[in-house]
């Protein structure tokens, strides 16, 4: 399963990803890890739940943030849940050239069983079919 937060930039986006994750950690069957391009959310963040700073890994291509993710899965059979915030803003590309990534990661996700929420800085109204589809309440 992957899913979307979507909203323009300043409209709480990180907050709510952060509140979403804190909230699932006791109630999920496995370990959460958020993925993010710096350490800011890390006094945020329950202790439990794994942030990983992509910038220190220099992930910013598309083939690499699949590998990235997939070697995260790979790693840990116990991963229920993955955020991943700023998403476009690290991948340097827009939500258009990115559409092949995300239906990979898609794949991935019901392959291993492992939820994928991305936040997405673009208007929720503006967004392909494929990602307002998937729009996490």
């Amino acid at each position: 399963m992957i899913g979307f937060v979507c909203g323009i930039a300043g409209s709480g986006k990180t907050r709510r990803m952060v509140d979403m994750a804190n909230a699932i950690l006791n109630d999920s069957l496995g370990k959460i890890v958020f993925i993010d391009d710096n350490s800011d959310r890390m006094f945020d963040l329950k202790h439990a739940i794994r942030l990983v700073n992509a910038g220190e890994y220099g992930v910013n291509k598309k083939d690499e943030f699949y590998g990235f993710v997939a070697g995260i899965i790979a790693g840990d059979f116990d991963i229920h849940t993955i955020f991943v915030d700023s998403f476009l803003k690290f991948m340097g590309e827009s939500l258009e050239d990115l559409m092949p990534l995300l239906e990979r990661l898609d794949a991935l996700s019901d392959t291993h069983k492992v939820k994928l929420i991305f936040s997405i800085s673009a208007d929720a109204d503006a967004v392909p079919d494929f990602i307002k589809d998937r729009t996490v309440q």
